[in-house]
């Protein structure tokens, strides 16, 4: 643990919060909220099932409806900072009205989320079996090294993983980190999919339909976005590639890669570990 504590920022910054750690070093700072103060909004998805789609188009759409983004998980990850070593008081970045906060790649557990009940609430899911297939060649080739502004701890974690991929293949990767997506699931499963005011989107539905996704983002959230704003954000990020990109970020887009990838076995393993998760979202086995 960082030995993390918190302090209010004055009156004149609205809602905001500054965690700073034992040698008074600002780590998280909130940022005054937007000018519309909406009920702020809760973003959710997974690691490789279209979160960074998600962030960049809320990035784009919040300002122009009066909401402040706040992208907590970026914070930590430019810092070099696990999640588990934010302190309970970390729950103190939510405030009621004004924000976004997202999009949270996993279901926080060292802090609570005290809005979360009555916050609007989106979840971007993704067929297991071709998260794990992209999370393989993310952590292969493409996915950027946490920086290590606070803490060397995420640097070092994640040097060793991609050493440990460069040797693996796509089979025995999936199969080594089904278990961690399956409790990723589950955590949703348990403490966000009961929760009112939520919108569940896959990323099959709405990777070549993003038009409608967007207009439904807004619609959930309650933001007044013009059509053309709209339209704007969706074809500066409605990026299909031709053809697969190994080195990069928007790598293939298409669904089913677990099925080009994988060998036969390997996805029946898939089936029995993500069985529910495949039936609650309607993926086929």
């Amino acid at each position: 643990m960082l030995g993390l504590r918190k302090k209010r920022t004055p009156a004149s910054v609205p809602g905001g919060v500054v965690v700073r750690d034992e040698q008074g070093r600002d780590l998280l700072t909130l940022p005054p909220a937007g000018e519309a103060m909406l009920p702020s909004a809760l973003a959710f998805s997974f690691y490789k099932a279209g979160s960074t789609l998600l962030r960049k188009i809320l990035e784009e759409l919040a300002p122009h409806a009066g909401v402040r983004m706040y992208n907590l998980e970026g914070e930590l990850f430019h810092l070099g900072i696990e999640h588990r070593d934010l302190p309970a008081s970390a729950s103190e970045v939510f405030q009621d009205r004004g924000y976004c906060y997202g999009v949270f790649r996993l279901m926080p557990f060292a802090y609570d989320i005290p809005i979360i009940r009555d916050a609007p609430k989106i979840l971007l899911v993704r067929d297991p079996r071709d998260i794990l297939v992209s999370h393989f060649f993310s952590m292969k080739k493409s996915h950027p090294t946490p920086g290590s502004g606070l803490s060397q701890k995420k640097n070092e974690r994640f040097t060793k993983e991609r050493e440990i991929v460069q040797e693996t293949s796509v089979d025995e990767h999936v199969l080594r980190k089904a278990e961690m997506f399956r409790r990723h699931f589950a955590a949703y499963s348990d403490h966000l999919l009961d929760q009112p005011n939520l919108r569940i989107d896959r990323y099959e539905d709405i990777v070549f339909d993003k038009t409608r996704w967007v207009d439904g983002l807004c619609e959930r959230l309650g933001w007044d976005v013009s059509d053309r704003l709209r339209a704007e954000v969706v074809s500066r990020h409605d990026v299909v590639p031709p053809k697969e990109r190994d080195s990069q970020h928007i790598r293939r887009v298409r669904p089913g890669d677990h099925i080009d990838k994988l060998r036969p076995e390997t996805i029946e393993q898939l089936n029995e570990i993500f069985a529910p998760d495949l039936e609650r979202f309607g993926y086929d086995r």
